[in-house]
């Protein structure tokens, strides 16, 4: 594992900004995601976005605490497996910060329906 930039939702500012992912911030192969305004979040307890090449160019997963989620940028867009549930959810006429932050909202009520 190494250090690495990558994009990442900040939690403070409610937009995604490039970031330092610092391996073994937290511990062994924890990340650390450091922001420009110097805050750190540990990796699993953010929206980190990956572009993904096969899924198409305007594409990137988005992962949170273990789940994820591909976000197709041109046609508004997002599905995701929850355990074998499959969503599509449009996010037609909002930002794609406001679809990751419903994304996060799905995640923590499939959590709690676990419970």
């Amino acid at each position: 594992m190494s250090n690495y930039q990558g994009l990442a939702l900040n939690p403070a500012s409610h937009v995604i900004e490039k970031a330092s992912f610092v391996d073994n911030y937290y511990g062994p192969h924890r990340y650390g995601v450091v922001f420009s305004d110097v805050s750190v979040y540990p990796e699993h307890q953010l929206v980190t976005l990956h572009p993904n090449t096969v899924l198409g160019e305007n594409t990137v997963v988005a992962s949170y605490q273990h789940h994820q989620a591909g976000v197709d940028l041109e046609e508004g867009y997002w599905w995701g497996s929850l355990s074998g549930i499959k969503d599509l959810i449009t996010f037609g006429g909002v930002t794609l910060e406001d679809s990751l932050y419903s994304f996060i909202a799905s995640v923590e009520e499939y959590k709690e329906d676990l419970k």
